[in-house]
């Protein structure tokens, strides 16, 4: 998201997010910078670390992002606008097991795969199995896509009537302002 000043294009950025979230919770999302080398860390405030998603059956949300605030050349989106670096979206079952996690971390870290991808957890369907080591290929996943998937397809019972419209309102926001897909 872009802005006129670097706290303007964080808001523009959070803003939005926090919007999705409340569609399924009350968990409160913040962010702190590393000064020294300027990137930001989104997380969940309220000293939980992962969000509570209602309905049929009791799920779980984690979910963790890195971005930094970048000057932008393009005048119809700046001078300042906000670029992900990373992102962790987990759907995780009644015992804290991953079901889906869709992953992205071009910087490296734990896993060699730098390109965008889920991970199928091994209780998906209802059987108990080791969890798979795939990392199954995506494009770029966004927060308000996961949280869609969970309401329609994992039967997530939304906070809010209008929450597709706030999804759909964030997602293409998300989509007009990134810088690939």
């Amino acid at each position: 998201m872009a802005g006129r000043r670097p706290s303007q294009a964080l808001s523009n950025f959070i803003g939005p997010l926090q919007r999705a979230v409340e569609c399924v919770s009350r968990a409160v999302l913040r962010h702190l910078e590393d000064e020294r080398s300027g990137t930001h860390s989104l997380y969940i405030g309220g000293g939980r670390p992962r969000i509570v998603l209602g309905g049929q059956a009791r799920y779980y949300l984690d979910l963790a992002q890195q971005f930094k605030v970048v000057e932008d050349g393009a005048p119809d989106r700046g001078p300042y606008r906000v670029s992900t670096l990373q992102y962790v979206y987990e759907l995780l079952d009644e015992n804290g097991d991953r079901l889906l996690g869709f992953h992205w971390h071009p910087l490296g870290g734990a896993s060699p795969y730098p390109h965008p991808h889920l991970h199928v957890g091994g209780g998906l369907g209802g059987v108990r199995r080791a969890p798979l080591k795939y990392h199954v290929p995506t494009g770029r996943v966004c927060l308000e896509q996961v949280l869609r998937f969970a309401i329609s397809e994992m039967y997530v019972r939304p906070r809010r009537k209008d929450w597709s419209e706030i999804l759909a309102r964030g997602q293409l926001a998300h989509e007009r302002n990134r810088s690939w897909p």
